[in-house]
């Protein structure tokens, strides 16, 4: 009986660990694909001519870090 409670007490800990790593490892890539978005909004301005970006349907939207806005990105034009 006590051989079995280890093992239960191992077996917590070692699933706990794997949601840890879980967790960390989704948090770490949603971070990265955030930063990528943002990096790519920021590094591909457009001239803003309240009209939509070049062979984009939809309207351009101005970074909130480039003050005054000058320039947007269009995030459907790749």
């Amino acid at each position: 009986l006590k051989h079995y409670i280890i093992l239960q007490l191992h077996m917590k800990s070692v699933f706990q660990l794997v949601l840890i790593i879980t967790a960390l490892t989704l948090l770490s890539h949603a971070v990265k694909d955030g930063v990528e978005r943002r990096l790519e909004q920021i590094l591909q301005p457009r001239i803003l001519m309240h009209n939509p970006c070049d062979k984009c349907p939809h309207t351009c939207v101005c970074p909130a870090t480039i003050d005054p806005a000058p320039f947007c990105y269009c995030p459907h034009d790749k």
